[in-house]
Order: C-alpha cells, then sequence, then structure tokens
C-alpha cells in the first residue's frame, strides 16, 4: 500500500486548478497498483468484460431501465472529533444528490449541450440507507468511527457485509490530496466500497456520483486518452458513446471541448474530471446493468428480496435508540482545580434526554448536552452518559477519560528512567494510543541495563500516533537544563516514522514541541524489512534537548510521541533530565561551580577542570542512570584525572559540591 501513496502524490502534483485537484479520483491508480500485486485480478477483470459486452449484444437498455432497483448503503464516518465528523444532514444531502443523479431527476441536467442529449442514460437505482444492521439492529444507514485512519484515506474499518451493503467511508484526507476512490467489482470483497474525503461528500459535489461509475464499471472518459479515434474497445473507456479525449479540467466551454480528432468531448460526463459533470450516457447507463447483473463484485446481490430483507430498506423508518459518543474522545491531562468541557455527540438519532455522571468532577451529575466539569483533586476518572429518546435508552461510558495531575510537580531539577523497574514505569509514567498499541517495557533491547520502553510499531497502523508520558518536573532552580535520551529505530522500505518529544507546562493541557525527527533523521542503524530489535551500542543512538525555553516553569511534562508511516519498531531508553543546581546558601555571592569533563564519552578515564570555586577541596560524586552512587571522593586538587574504566557502559552523572555549592554533568562511558 506504501507504493501506491508516492503514487498519489505523483498523480496530483501537477494539478493547477484548485478544483481540480480537489476532484481528482485515485481509483485507476489504487486498481493498477493492487493488479501488478495480484496478476490473478486480470482473470476476473478479463471475465468480467467478456460478461459485460454479452449483456450488449443481449439487452438493450436505452435511455432508461423499464425497473428501478433499491440497493442499501451504509456510510461509515472515520473521524477524530473533528471537522470530518460531518452531520447526519451532510450525509443526507449527499445521498439525496446521488440519486437524483442516478433516476435523472437532477436540476441541471437541462444544461447538456444538444450534441448529446440524444445520448443521455438513466441507470434508474435509488440507495437507500440501510435500516438493519449486520446484527439486524436498528440503524440510521450512518455509523462513526473514531479512527486515526481519517487522515490517510485508506482504511476500510468495520466494512458491513459487502454483498448486502454498498459501504461508504467518509475520511478526512486521502494522501496524494484525492478526493474519492472506489472499488471495481473485480477488486477483493475485503475492498469493496467507496471512500470520499468529507469536504466532497455532500449536495454540491459530483465525487460521489463519480465513484459510485467506477463502483459499477465504468472507467474515465479519458481513459486511454487519444490513441484511437473510436473508444469501444480496450484502448479507450469501453463505451462506444462516449468520444475518445483527455481530460477536462474546470468547464471548457463546447468550442473548447475538442478532442485530438476534432470530435467534441463529452466533458459534462459524470464519470470526467470537469466541473460540470451532469449527464451518463446510454452506453454507460448498459455496462452499469451488466455489471449489475453479474456475480463478480457481488454487485447482482445487492437488489435481491432477502438482501432488502436483511437490510431493513423494505421496512418504515423508525426512530432508532442514540448510539453513545462524546467529547472528549480521548484521555485529557489536566491540573488540579482546572476543567474539561464535556459535549454529547450520540448518533443514530440524537438523544433527547441525557444523564451524565462524572466521577471525581464537579458537578457531579448533568443533563445538558454540553457541561464543563472541574475537577479539584488527582486521580483519573471515567465517565458515563446514558442517553435515550423515543427508541429507546443506550448507555456509553469511558474508563480513565480525565487525567488530574497534582499542581505541584513530582521532582525537581533531575530525575533518571532506565526502564529497569516495572514498578517505578508504572508509577511515573502514562500511555495514551488511539489504535491499538501502546509504549511498554521490553527485555528484547537494552542501550544500558537489560530491558528499555519501545512501541511495537511495526505493527501499528498507519498515521497512528502513540504517546508515553513523563512525570512531572520542577525547574524553577534550574541553570540551563537538559533532557537527554537513547533512541534506537531502524527504517523499513523507505518509511518516514516520526518521533516527536513535546513539553507541557500545565500537567498536558497545551503542548509546544522541542524535538520531531522522521525517517532518514530517526533511523540509527540500517534499513531493514523485517522486525527491528537492536542487538548492539551501535544501533543506538544519544540526543540531549536544550530545555532552556521552560527553564523556570514549575510544572513541566514531556510526552514522547511515535506517529507511525507504515515503518518498524522504535526503543527508548536512558531518559535524563539534569542540570547545574542553584543551591540555597547564606554565603551570598560565591559562584556556582563550573567545570568541564574531557573526554566525554570517554572509556571511563576522563580530566576535571573546576573553576570558581570558594574552595579547592570538594565533594566529587558520580551516580549511574538510577539514581545509585557508583563513586565519591573528597578531593583537594580540582584539577585533576578520574579512573572509572572499572564502571559499565553507559549514562553517568557527575555531581562535585562543597559546602554550599553543588553542580552536575552528564558522562557517558563507552568503551
Amino acid at each position: 500500500m506504501k507504493k501506491i501513496f508516492y503514487l498519489l502524490v505523483v498523480f496530483v502534483a501537477n494539478a493547477s486548478n484548485l478544483y481540480y485537484s480537489q476532484e481528482q479520483c485515485v481509483t485507476d491508480t489504487i486498481n493498477q497498483s493492487m493488479l501488478k500485486k495480484n496478476p490473478s485480478m486480470q482473470l476476473l477483470i478479463d471475465e468480467l468484460e467478456k460478461e459485460t459486452q454479452q449483456y450488449n449484444t443481449m439487452n438493450t437498455v436505452g435511455k432508461s431501465s423499464l425497473v428501478t432497483f433499491s440497493i442499501p448503503i451504509v456510510v461509515h464516518v472515520l473521524h477524530d472529533y473533528g471537522a470530518e465528523n460531518i452531520s447526519d444532514a451532510q450525509i443526507i444531502s449527499a445521498i439525496n444528490q446521488l440519486n437524483l443523479d442516478f433516476s435523472g431527476s437532477n436540476a441541471d441536467l437541462v444544461n447538456v449541450i444538444p450534441q448529446f442529449t440524444a445520448t443521455i442514460g438513466t441507470p434508474s437505482l435509488v440507495f437507500v440507507p440501510a435500516r438493519l444492521d449486520p446484527m439486524g439492529n436498528c440503524t440510521n444507514g450512518i455509523d462513526r468511527i473514531a479512527d486515526e485512519q481519517t487522515y490517510n484515506g485508506y482504511s476500510k474499518t468495520n466494512q458491513w457485509p459487502p454483498s448486502k451493503y454498498l459501504n461508504f467511508w467518509v475520511v478526512n484526507n486521502i494522501l496524494g490530496g484525492a478526493a474519492g476512490f472506489a472499488s471495481p467489482p473485480t477488486q477483493p470483497m475485503a475492498d469493496q466500497g467507496i471512500v470520499v474525503q468529507y469536504t466532497a461528500f455532500d449536495n454540491t459535489s459530483r465525487t460521489p456520483t463519480h465513484e459510485m461509475g467506477h463502483f459499477f464499471n465504468l472507467e474515465h472518459t479519458f481513459q486511454g486518452g487519444c490513441q484511437s479515434q473510436s473508444s469501444c474497445g480496450s484502448n479507450g473507456d469501453n463505451v462506444c458513446d462516449t468520444p475518445p479525449t483527455t481530460s477536462n479540467p474546470g468547464c471548457p466551454s463546447p468550442t473548447n471541448a475538442v478532442n485530438c480528432f476534432g470530435m467534441l468531448s463529452n466533458y459534462q460526463n459524470f464519470m470526467d474530471y470537469s466541473n460540470c459533470r451532469i449527464m451518463f450516457t446510454q452506453g454507460q447507463l448498459t455496462r452499469m446493468w451488466a455489471a449489475l447483473s453479474s456475480t463478480i463484485g457481488a454487485r447482482s446481490s445487492l437488489i435481491t428480496n432477502s438482501t432488502a430483507i436483511a437490510t431493513g430498506i423494505t421496512l418504515p423508518l423508525v426512530v432508532c435508540a442514540p448510539k453513545i459518543d462524546f467529547k472528549p474522545g480521548y484521555k485529557k491531562f489536566i491540573c488540579a482545580g482546572d476543567s474539561v468541557r464535556y459535549e454529547d455527540l450520540s448518533y443514530s438519532n440524537a438523544a433527547s434526554t441525557r444523564t451524565w455522571s462524572f466521577a471525581g468532577g464537579t458537578p457531579s451529575s448533568s443533563s445538558l448536552s454540553v457541561v464543563w466539569v472541574k475537577y479539584n483533586s488527582p486521580g483519573v476518572f471515567s465517565t458515563t452518559l446514558t442517553g435515550a429518546n423515543t427508541g429507546g435508552i443506550s448507555i456509553g461510558f469511558k474508563n480513565d477519560i480525565v487525567s488530574v495531575l497534582p499542581i505541584s510537580a513530582t521532582y525537581s531539577n533531575s530525575f533518571n528512567e532506565g526502564f529497569e523497574s516495572v514498578a517505578s514505569y508504572t508509577a511515573n509514567w502514562e500511555n495514551l494510543s488511539k489504535a491499538n498499541n501502546t509504549w511498554s517495557i521490553t527485555g528484547l533491547a537494552a542501550y544500558t541495563g537489560s530491558s528499555c520502553s519501545y512501541i511495537q510499531n511495526k505493527t501499528s497502523k498507519n498515521n497512528e500516533t502513540d504517546i508515553l508520558y513523563s512525570p512531572t518536573f520542577n525547574l524553577a532552580n534550574s541553570v540551563a537544563p537538559k533532557l537527554s535520551f537513547a533512541r534506537s529505530y531502524a527504517r523499513i522500505d523507505g518509511s518516514n516514522d516520526k518521533l516527536n518529544i513535546l513539553a507541557s507546562k500545565d500537567c498536558g493541557k497545551n503542548w509546544i514541541t522541542i524535538y520531531s525527527k522522521f525517517g532518514a533523521q530517526l533511523a540509527t542503524t540500517f534499513s531493514t524489512s523485517v522486525n527491528f530489535i537492536p542487538t548492539s551500542p551501535a544501533e543506538w543512538a544519544l540526543d540531549t534537548i536544550d530545555l532552556s525555553l521552560i527553564a523556570n516553569e514549575t510544572n513541566v511534562r514531556f510526552a514522547f510521541e511515535i506517529i507511525n508511516d507504515n515503518g518498524n519498531n522504535i526503543f527508548l531508553d536512558d531518559i535524563n533530565l539534569y542540570s547545574n543546581v542553584i543551591t540555597k546558601s547564606n554565603n551570598l555571592g560565591i559562584n556556582i561551580p563550573s567545570f568541564n569533563i574531557y573526554p566525554n564519552p570517554s572509556n571511563g578515564s576522563f580530566n576535571l577542570i573546576v573553576s570558581e570555586v570558594a574552595s579547592k577541596t570538594i565533594k566529587l560524586s558520580v551516580y549511574n542512570i538510577m539514581g545509585e552512587m557508583v563513586h565519591t571522593s573528597i578531593n583537594d586538587n580540582v584539577n585533576q584525572k578520574i579512573n572509572l574504566t572499572s564502571l559499565q557502559n553507559g549514562i553517568y552523572f557527575v555531581n562535585i559540591s562543597n559546602d554550599t555549592q553543588s553542580s552536575t554533568k552528564r558522562l557517558i562511558i563507552n568503551k
């Protein structure tokens, strides 16, 4: 699938007209890519084309069919609680326009230019929202799914049986900027359906109509361009009454819509790229009915009586019990004393009455559709919403939806995490995944010690985001604070997985990005096609982030965020927060001791150079990443060579102090 993404970028990169770019369809691109991966699909393509030509010979459909068939439809709205979570009204308006176009009732059909009025064809299909879901439950034909796949538009999540339902997916974005794509009948059943970008799914866009044409085995009118003066054969779109043409962006005048053979283009055709598409031809109508009569792609099963009964489209429209959903959709992080805004997003007939229950919140309950809830005490809290209408009562529960942190930070100035202790990890770190994977401790690899944290990114969905949250820190007394960590990652097939590190000054309510690397920047070793697990320190890299911009903040939290690009696992180890610390003293005017250690990294033997101290007698202390002291000594000579070659490879902290002053630096031992 990844190769498709790059094709899509090329496919739309040169679009000069904005509307034209938004109206791009990538059905053919995807179909060709699938055919390349599954050459056996060609057998189905050839068989369906043979059936279609036989149907054309034996049947004369004419301008319209004598029979109108109803087809059950379900619209899956993949959303991330943003603008792509379009209203029921917008969905209904799109279906209404689809039905107008497929019944020849669209008001703009009168604008067909005279040269093509005699060829107008009416498919005579009606698309009816399902009234029973696959389990026989009441539905209004709209299925809302919180899924980050909405940002790449290729996941056909929660497909209802395609032999009974025509599945639409509405998404935020289709990579490459396309407005939609559809599965021809010859694609695998698991891929059957139509995907449309949410701004193109309403009564002002003809994208759903265009893609529905593909679903019923129509190709673009410009298929094959001007290879032949006839479009009847395989060099064109296999429809004789759509003249050969190139694509027609914008809305050309008839005098400007002449093809390379001097023939007038059918630029008003729904299967063109113009923005004045208003018609199908009789040849296209016959071809669609041939697909609808075939068992290939299960199109014929969509119009059977048994399907109509199973999907409920023959039943009277009734009010269904609400399906409960609400904002926040994902865990919120706040400080004690802050508030969270809740909004009832129940669907499949909204709730007319509701009862909220807010554990740990004030108020603890409410009947409003939108309510602000204040959380005064730290903790992790759940929320319940019970909604009712004339169709019934439903209950929705979101566990641990709000994480409330203390106003006071957990740690001050310095912190070390080597992921060696499950108890420490559980007490200090939080996970958030909107999909199926989370960061966890593993003994499969480590930069130092025997374990680290990792995300099994190779099994994550494309564009999935998984976040590891740190405890909170008070940096008010820090000088030049820094955050360091070790990472290990190998790309797979040119993937561009991204690691972001963010910082929050208000317990996680708002974030700023302080680090971002992806693809080759993030990689620490050679690319691989297998499940990556580092096996040596050489496959790790160390990063240090300057935190000067937040040095005076009293409640800082960090987030390690990985965004999947169909890539590989990533490993983190030895996360350290450190700085020069100002120690309170009665001896005003005494400077903070400054010192250098070099070489750094070293093999454990290094030079210690100290300056700006009140006394030449200092205490030298060295700590490992667990905070355990591994060396201490009293030194009268402040400039000397220190030998710690007996220590293992890893990150250490060198502290020098006297009665009034203290300073710490990081030391890397790498033999």
